[in-house]
């Protein structure tokens, strides 16, 4: 894993998935950072990549909840592209 900051905590996990784990403070609640969020997220996707969006608040008081979310995408994952192969 490799992590990043900048204004908000960006966690890549194995480029292979493609998934992006964010945590996000409550500023992204602002109308101008839901926008921006917005156009960021479509170049995201438009380059292939999924976006996985949490609350600072679910991390520190959900992290088993975050951790099961997380789990289950990666499974939702393997099994689509289990049948790929």
């Amino acid at each position: 894993l490799s992590i990043r900051r900048q204004r908000q905590m960006c966690i890549e996990t194995g480029f292979e998935l493609k998934l992006i784990i964010e945590v996000d403070g409550g500023y992204h609640l602002l109308d101008e950072m839901i926008e921006r969020d917005r156009v960021r997220e479509q170049a995201l996707s438009d380059a292939g990549f999924s976006l996985l969006r949490f609350t600072n608040e679910e991390v520190l008081h959900g992290i088993i909840s975050v951790r099961k979310q997380i789990e289950y995408w990666i499974e939702a994952w393997e099994e689509a592209n289990s049948k790929k192969s």
